[in-house]
């Protein structure tokens, strides 16, 4: 049997493999970038995402971008956490 993990909220962003770029495709890996940002970035198409070191979870990623593209109507409580 092939089992396909779906992460959830609650699941935990890996240190090195992040997932598939819907997109081209390829792999997203997680990265290191500066002492306080890691970046989501892409093998093929290098699309890059920066979020705070200390997003530990994908449902905490989704929040953040949230409020960084102005999608969120809690702005003011969810950069208080970062």
């Amino acid at each position: 049997n092939y089992f396909v993990f779906h992460p959830r909220d609650e699941s935990r962003l890996k240190v090195s493999f992040a997932g598939k770029h819907l997109v081209c495709g390829n792999r997203l890996d997680r990265l290191a970038v500066t002492p306080t940002f890691h970046a989501i970035v892409c093998k093929e198409c290098c699309l890059r995402v920066l979020f705070p070191k200390e997003v530990e979870t994908y449902g905490e990623l989704r929040k953040y971008l949230a409020v960084k593209l102005g999608l969120s109507d809690s702005a003011s409580s969810a950069e208080e956490h970062f």
